[in-house]
């Protein structure tokens, strides 16, 4: 039997105003976009044209509240 829960929320903000990958080709016949896990969510940025540095300046909100529970038996 639970006694007690905690919940936790975690927010992050994230700002992404370029991206750069030296060295790297990326082909022209379709459009891309960059994929953002953080805290188990998962963002995209809009699609873009294929080209390095990409501008993107977008900003980003990451939300997850946990809840752990403490047991009498592993007390």
């Amino acid at each position: 039997m639970a006694t007690s829960a905690k919940t936790y929320k975690y927010s992050v903000e994230l700002n992404v105003h370029a991206v750069d990958a030296p060295g790297t080709r990326l082909t022209k016949q379709n459009d891309i976009y960059i994929n953002i896990c953080l805290l188990g969510v998962h963002k995209r940025t809009h699609l873009m044209p294929p080209n390095l540095p990409m501008h993107i300046d977008q900003r980003f909100y990451f939300d997850r509240v946990c809840i752990k529970f403490y047991y009498l038996i592993k007390v």
